[in-house]
């Protein structure tokens, strides 16, 4: 397999807010074999000169097992970060196989030893568990029990949401449910981005970044996230917000104390040139931030965004000056 090219940072404040931001998502994989090929092209990219951007590899619970299948082109030197998606958790009675999920991932796990580590589990709120603040503290609280019992009880759990047609009483319900659990300290929000897009997106997702900064509370962004600025005029996917977006909005709202409608503004934010790297930090229409805030927020909030190429994000960075050869 050729070797991945290798980009370098146009100044320290990319590297800074892109240090270890993408995770490489294998959830698309079929089949043993797929996954096999997804775990040696993850692996690729970790020996490459593009590792710095490198996060975790995601998987769905039905992947592990096909993981410990190849785990001879895995090393204890360089161990596999997991993050396993369990699924959609439903608050009505809770089937057993939730439950066996669990079980059986634990046990691929321990039998991949160090030659894997668990970075996060994750799985899906039902949006209608929003509905009611005694169902969504009671639907966190009954996933947090089955995890507590496992043997990877202290590793993060993302709890997973779709923002499309969330209210932003509700999704400030999200994090409060969240907050009211015997270990919140574990928990992270996750978004899934696919219909985040247009100006009602654009406000969920100020919503959403807007409880994550005042709560506290480290988040994730799940779902092909290829682009690095909001791109119009395309086709409806790519007038999502870009990575860039996300990052310059979540940093300034932490470092300026923005409200949901200075948040909205940057994720509307279409030109390119808007997004100003220096070598002591970002600005973003005249508002600034240090490499200290950049570093803060991306430790405090924002832990990743996930792609299913590594190769996308990096060629548009690239082809906009960002990252050079």
């Amino acid at each position: 397999m050729p070797q991945p090219e290798t980009s370098f940072p146009a100044t320290s404040s990319v590297k800074t807010l892109l240090n270890g931001l993408l995770d490489l998502s294998g959830l698309g994989v079929n089949s043993p074999t797929g996954v096999e090929k997804a775990v040696k092209t993850y692996q690729a990219h970790r020996q490459g000169g593009d590792d710095w951007m490198l996060g975790s590899f995601l998987v769905g619970s039905e992947h592990v097992e096909a993981i410990r299948k190849a785990a001879q082109h895995l090393s204890e030197d360089a161990p596999l970060p997991l993050r396993v998606f369990l699924g959609r958790f439903p608050h009505q009675d809770p089937p057993a196989m939730f439950e066996q999920t669990i079980a059986a991932v634990q046990d691929a796990l321990l039998e991949l030893g160090r030659t894997a580590t668990l970075t996060g589990w994750a799985w899906s709120l039902p949006t209608d568990a929003l509905t009611d603040p005694a169902v969504a503290v009671a639907t966190m609280s009954r996933v947090g029990a089955l995890l507590d019992s496992s043997a990877f009880a202290a590793c993060p759990r993302y709890v997973e949401i779709d923002l499309d047609g969330l209210t932003p009483r509700e999704v400030s319900l999200y994090f409060l449910a969240m907050g009211a659990q015997s270990s919140p300290e574990l928990l992270r929000a996750a978004v899934r981005m696919e219909n985040v897009h247009g100006n009602a997106g654009i406000e969920e997702m100020a919503a959403f970044l807007n409880a994550a900064v005042r709560t506290g509370r480290p988040f994730a962004l799940c779902g092909n996230l290829d682009h690095a600025v909001r791109t119009m005029g395309r086709i409806r996917e790519s007038e999502r917000p870009g990575l860039l977006n996300v990052l310059f909005a979540t940093v300034l709202a932490q470092s300026q104390g923005l409200d949901a409608t200075g948040i909205a503004g940057i994720l509307a934010e279409s030109d390119p040139s808007a997004f100003v790297f220096t070598k002591g930090g970002i600005v973003w229409n005249g508002l600034e931030a240090s490499n200290t805030a950049v570093i803060a927020a991306r430790r405090q909030l924002m832990q990743s965004a996930s792609c299913f190429s590594f190769d996308a994000p990096r060629t548009e960075l690239r082809g906009l000056g960002w990252l050079t050869r």
